[in-house]
């Protein structure tokens, strides 16, 4: 990759060949205003091309899955310029080479080459499950930004994870010497170990966090059309495929990852739940799963494995 703005998140590259991906200032058409309720206002797109406004922020144009034209906004403070850059414009660019993109994190456990990739709602707990994941020793892959390929194999993500105030203390991370996510948000930066040794892995198995305001805590498998229904509702930035004309490119994504992937759902308390358990539960399912000779409706994961009819 080549860029004209530093962008210490990601590793250092693994070999000297000319970058694929290209970051540089302008010339980017400017927002014309419009209505602020119409997501045309801020996201249009043709064929290999998406446009894209974070007013006050900065204007992308990102173009044939390898380029990305970027205009600030006066005064906007480089962290931020870098967070939508290495963000929604690499989610483009990986969207434009025919890649599904999820709002997702993946760890590869020790021992393993298949992935457990978590997704779920915002404030679900899928960056705090990764770290507390890499913590144990195990290899996070992607953060926030999980791009699919074929044969449900996840690209490796960027070298670092975004982790909220609360849950550095919660997993008992000093951030003293992180940077912010954004100057004004208590969210780190949290740099992930080992990342330029990161390669590919295929999903093994996939979860969908969901927090109970009633306190349950259950693992049910995902079965039926809800598996579809669940993948598409966390897609990264929909709105940017319907753009650029490529929802069927998408939905055929996730028909073929919803169809040979294993799913579940793991419902925990939303506040007060033991972390370490949650963990151990689907470390003990992903290591059944992978062992061609045991099945998932044998219930593993403690006995409880329930089936969501």
């Amino acid at each position: 990759m080549a860029s004209d703005i530093a962008l210490p998140e990601l590793a250092p590259a693994a070999s000297r060949r000319p970058a694929d991906i290209t970051i540089r200032q302008g010339p980017v058409p400017k927002s014309t205003g419009g209505d602020p309720t119409d997501v045309a206002t801020f996201v249009r797109g043709s064929q290999g091309e998406l446009w894209l406004d974070f007013p006050g922020t900065l204007t992308m144009l990102i173009t044939g899955g390898h380029t990305i034209a970027y205009r600030p906004y006066p005064g906007v403070h480089e962290d931020e310029v870098r967070l939508f850059l290495l963000g929604s414009g690499l989610a483009a660019i990986m969207m434009q080479r025919g890649f599904l993109v999820l709002h997702a994190n993946a760890v590869v456990p020790q021992g393993s080459d298949t992935a457990i990739a978590c997704i779920g709602d915002s404030g679900a707990g899928k960056s705090t499950m990764a770290v507390a994941m890499m913590l144990r020793g195990h290899r996070c892959l992607a953060d926030d930004v999980c791009p699919i390929g074929e044969g449900a194999t996840i690209l490796p993500g960027l070298a670092r994870a975004k982790l909220w105030d609360d849950s550095a203390r919660r997993l008992g991370i000093d951030t003293a010497p992180l940077s912010r996510v954004r100057p004004q948000d208590a969210k780190w930066n949290l740099p992930l170990g080992g990342h330029d040794r990161a390669a590919p892995a295929r999903i093994g198995l996939l979860v969908c966090l969901k927090p109970s305001e009633r306190g349950d805590e259950a693992l049910e498998e995902i079965t039926g059309a809800d598996r579809f229904t669940v993948l598409r509702n966390n897609v990264f930035r929909p709105e940017y495929y319907a753009a650029m004309g490529i929802e069927t490119r998408l939905l055929g994504r996730i028909a073929e990852l919803a169809s040979t992937t294993q799913m579940v759902r793991l419902m925990r308390p939303a506040q007060g739940f033991e972390i370490d358990r949650q963990i151990d539960k689907l470390l003990a399912l992903h290591a059944a799963i992978a062992e061609p000779e045991r099945r998932i409706d044998q219930r593993q994961a403690e006995g409880s494995l329930t089936k969501d009819e």
